[in-house]
């Protein structure tokens, strides 16, 4: 009898088996299955991130090119300026030695004319510190990391651009108004 209740241990072992092994093999290959969806999204998340991390950098490189292009532009103003207010000084001081030179004849023109180089040279001056000052907002990172504030300081710094040109076309101006003033007047 016991070989009779070996037989059946083992067919009914055989038969658990049997009923069994389809549904732990599914368990296992559903398992598997959620495992590879579980690594693929890691994976995808993971690309999304360094995707992200790629743009984020691409965008601070824009915004770096932006700032350097700013900063090479304002820096081209200041030069600019720089020799609007040496042109004024030079204007100034033939001014100071034409009126020397003809002081009995001095005229009330060639004072005005003076003080206007004077004027010219100081308004130059303070468009120079605000250009320096424009220059040193361009380098702060927090203010250009906003788009509509970095609209605004490219409209400043075309308005400065157009402020310097008008300058240089004024200065034209006086330093024309000056050789017309060295020119000896009919009578004189």
């Amino acid at each position: 009898m016991r070989s009779f209740e070996k037989t059946v241990a083992v067919a009914l072992a055989l038969l658990v088996f049997a009923v069994a092994s389809p549904r732990l093999y599914a368990q296992s290959g559903h398992q598997q299955k959620q495992q590879g969806q579980t690594q693929q999204q890691a994976q995808q998340e993971q690309q999304a991130k360094q995707q992200q991390q790629i743009q984020q950098q691409m965008q601070q490189q824009q915004m770096q090119q932006r700032m350097q292009q700013q900063m090479a532009q304002m820096q081209e103003l200041q030069q600019r300026m720089n020799r609007i207010m040496e042109r004024t000084q030079q204007l100034n001081q033939d001014m100071t030695q034409q009126m020397q030179r003809t002081q009995s004849r001095q005229t009330e023109q060639q004072r005005q004319m003076q003080q206007m180089c004077e004027t010219m040279g100081a308004m130059a001056q303070s468009m120079n510190r605000l250009m320096e000052q424009h220059r040193n907002m361009l380098q702060n990172e927090t203010v250009m990391q906003d788009q509509e504030m970095q609209r605004e300081m490219e409209r400043f710094r075309e308005r400065l651009g157009g402020m310097t040109q008008q300058m240089e076309e004024a200065l034209q101006s006086m330093e024309r108004v000056q050789e017309r003033l060295r020119q000896p007047t009919p009578g004189s």
